[in-house]
C-alpha cells in the first residue's frame, strides 16, 4: 500500500477477520460506513444457513478503519467447481489409416483411431474421477455429413462416462461436418449449470466440409467464449488443416503457447496456438497435448459465491479464508496474481490463483466465503 495508515488499516482488518473466525454463534454488529450483509445471509452448498458472526472494526466511506465500527458477516463453506468438457471427436474415414496417410495400415502400423483410442485410454485413466467430461461424435454412424442431435455421452463425473466415452470410439465412417458438431458441444455444455471452468475439445484429422464454413466456426467459437465463457481447445493430427485449427484454437481463447501465430504455417508450426500430433510421434504426441488441456480443467481453484440475500449482497464485501490441514486459517486478498478474483462474467463465483490455488489443490484445505466485511486487497 502507498500510505501507511493504509497499510495498518488493513492489518487491523485482516486481523479482525481471521479472530471472527473462531466466533460459534451469531453476534448482532452495526456497520458504519458499510452496506453489510447480516450475519445469516448465507447458506451452504447443502442449503444449510452459514454461521453468523461479528468483529469490532470496519472501514469508513474515506476508507480509513473505524475501530469503533463493526461489520456483520456470514461464513459459508464453498466446495471447489469442477471442470466440465465435451470432447468432439473426428470419427471420419481417414481415421481408418495410418499417421503416415498408408490406407490400409500396412504390417506393424496402426490406424489413427486405433491410436487415438490407446491414447485416449492412457489419459482418461490417469484423470481425477471428478473432472466431468462427455462426448460428441462426428459424422453421425449413418448418414456422412449429419451430427446426432444428442452427444454419444452426455457430460458427467469421469467416473460415470469413463468407461463410455472409450466405448464409443469406434468404426471411423462419413465426411468431417465439424461446424454442426462443435454446434451440439456448445450447446449442451454452455447449458450446464454451476461455475466452474467449460470447454470444448476437438480432435479431427482433416480439413471440415459438409457445408462447414472457416469464418462462422471462428465467429462461433469467440461467441461461445464471450457469451457462455466456454474455451475452445484444438489438436489436430496427421491430414488436419494447421492453420485453419490454430485460428479456430485463437478465436476459442485457449493459445497453447503465449504469442501464438494464429495463421502459423509450414515454417512456423511450433507457433501454432493449437496442439498437434505429428506422424512419427502420433501416440506420444496426442498423449502429451491430452494432458496439457486436461491441465486446464483439473489445475483450476473455483469457487462459487453463496450470495444469501441478494437485496443485502455487496460484492466489495466479500472475502476468502483458506485453511490448510494444521496451519491457521487465512485471509486470501483480492489479487489475480496470488489471491483471488471474481470469475468473469459476474460475481458468482471466485477463482484463487497462484500458490494459493496450489496449496487448495494439493493439501487438504478448507475454503469459506465471508460476507458482509470490507474485501481486503493486497
Amino acid at each position: 500500500m502507498k500510505h501507511s495508515q493504509a497499510s495498518l488499516s488493513r492489518a487491523a482488518l485482516v486481523g479482525a477477520l481471521l479472530s471472527s473466525i473462531a466466533v460459534l454463534g451469531p453476534i448482532a454488529c452495526a456497520a458504519t460506513g458499510t452496506s453489510s450483509a447480516d450475519g445469516a445471509g448465507g447458506s451452504t452448498a447443502s442449503g444449510e444457513e452459514g454461521l453468523g458472526g461479528g468483529f469490532a472494526g470496519s472501514t469508513t466511506s474515506s476508507g480509513v478503519l473505524d475501530p469503533d465500527a463493526g461489520c456483520g458477516y456470514a461464513k459459508v463453506m464453498s466446495a471447489r467447481e469442477p471442470g466440465r468438457m465435451m470432447l468432439v471427436f473426428d470419427r471420419s474415414l481417414s481415421m481408418t489409416a495410418a499417421p503416415d496417410g498408408t490406407n490400409p495400415p500396412g504390417p506393424g502400423l496402426s490406424s489413427k483411431m486405433s491410436l487415438a483410442v490407446d491414447a485416449m485410454t492412457s489419459v482418461l485413466g490417469a484423470l481425477p474421477d471428478d473432472l466431468e467430461l462427455g462426448l460428441v461424435l462426428f459424422p453421425q454412424a449413418n448418414d456422412g455429413c449429419g451430427v446426432d442431435v444428442d452427444p454419444a455421452v452426455a457430460v458427467g463425473p469421469l467416473q460415470q462416462t469413463r468407461s463410455n466415452i472409450l466405448a464409443s470410439l469406434a468404426n471411423p465412417t462419413g465426411n468431417t461436418p465439424t461446424e454442426n458438431a462443435l454446434d451440439e458441444a456448445y450447446a449442451d455444455i454452455g447449458g450446464l449449470g454451476g461455475s466452474g471452468k467449460k470447454a470444448v475439445l476437438l480432435i479431427t484429422d482433416g480439413k471440415w466440409n459438409c457445408g462447414s464454413s472457416d469464418n462462422s466456426l471462428y465467429t462461433k467459437a469467440a461467441s461461445a467464449l464471450s457469451s457462455r465463457h466456454v474455451e475452445t481447445f484444438v489438436i489436430g493430427v496427421p491430414g488436419s488443416d494447421d492453420t485453419a485449427l490454430s485460428k479456430l484454437a485463437h478465436a476459442g481463447g485457449s493459445d497453447r503457447v503465449n504469442a501464438c501465430l494464429p495463421d502459423c504455417a509450414v515454417d512456423t508450426l511450433d507457433s501454432c496456438c493449437h496442439y498437434r500430433a505429428d506422424a512419427q510421434s502420433f501416440k506420444a504426441d496426442l498423449i502429451k497435448a491430452l494432458d496439457a488441456v486436461a491441465l486446464e480443467l483439473t489445475t483450476t481453484c473455483i469457487f462459487a459465491v453463496p450470495k444469501g440475500d441478494p437485496t443485502k449482497f455487496d460484492s466489495n464485501q466479500v472475502n476468502v479464508v483458506v485453511t490448510l490441514q494444521g496451519q491457521m486459517a487465512e485471509v486470501v486478498p483480492q489479487d489475480p496474481v496470488g489471491g483471488w478474483t471474481y470469475v468473469a462474467g459476474g460475481t458468482d463465483a471466485i477463482e484463487l490463483h497462484g500458490s494459493v490455488c496450489n496449496d487448495v489443490l494439493t493439501q487438504n484445505a478448507t475454503v469459506e466465503i465471508l460476507l458482509g466485511c470490507p474485501t481486503i486487497l493486497k
